[in-house]
């Protein structure tokens, strides 16, 4: 197999489900830095080549040391199991990301 030359581009992906590591997979393919939030699956990730961050759209705590990334893509799904709310999670969590990545 022939090795993808780099595009020098960072993507960073938030919410690593059915459609996030689908989009992280193409980014890879083309030669982009693939960094992906996740609360489980860094093992997942990392074997597939993207690097895992691990942190919750609801703990600000966990996106205090973000990489800066030319692109983001969200693809948060809302997961009933957790204590979040819809808001909490697609709203508040979205505003966290965004200030936290203001440029």
């Amino acid at each position: 197999m022939t090795p993808v030359p780099s595009s020098g581009r960072t993507r960073l992906v938030v919410g690593c489900g059915y459609l996030g590591v689908r989009v992280a997979k193409r980014w890879l393919a083309a030669g982009d830095r693939v960094l992906a939030v996740t609360r489980s699956r860094a093992g997942d990730l990392a074997a597939v080549g993207i690097e895992p961050i691990v942190g919750n759209v609801t703990d600000p705590e966990s996106l205090r040391h973000l990489p800066d990334a030319d692109t983001l893509f969200w693809a948060v799904g809302f997961d009933r199991a957790e204590a979040a709310s819809p808001r909490q999670v697609h709203v508040e969590g979205l505003g966290r990301l965004l200030d936290r990545l203001s440029g």
